[in-house]
């Protein structure tokens, strides 16, 4: 995985505005130019309500949902990531621009954020697919 820039103007204005729409407009344009895992993870997150924290500097995704963190309800939920997520994420961690935070791991754009989602999305489907074929046998 080598870390690439927010270059799509639609990075810059979903991090303004997480706007469905917009997250599905690049899937797209993503999935269509190379970079299906990427894609994936945007229609992962408008399929389950999931979207990273945004802070000036930083793009979060949360590990502990018993952890009292600031900011609304709904944002702090939709920041949360299932606990696999981050087994799979410490396994595969080579990522340069990871930092790991009291409350979860933060990114310093969008698009890694994002890329590094794709990643793990597709690590899972690759272990699912695995040990389902081991069982079928």
């Amino acid at each position: 995985m080598t870390p690439k820039p927010e270059s799509h103007p639609l990075w810059a204005e979903l991090r303004a505005n997480p706007d469905d729409t917009l997250k599905l407009a690049l899937a797209d344009y993503l999935e269509e130019n190379g970079d299906p895992n990427t894609g994936y993870a945007l229609r992962w997150c408008v399929a389950h309500d999931r979207w990273p924290r945004v802070t000036k500097s930083l793009i979060m995704w949360l590990t502990d949902p018993t952890e009292k963190h600031a900011g609304k309800k709904r944002d702090v939920a939709r920041a949360l990531l299932p606990v696999v997520f981050f087994v799979v994420l410490k396994q595969a961690q080579t990522q340069a621009d990871l930092k790991f935070v009291t409350t979860g791991y933060a990114y310093s754009t969008l698009a890694i954020a994002m890329e590094v989602l794709g990643e793990v999305l597709a690590d899972l489907r690759r272990m699912i697919t695995t040990e389902r074929a081991r069982t079928d046998r």
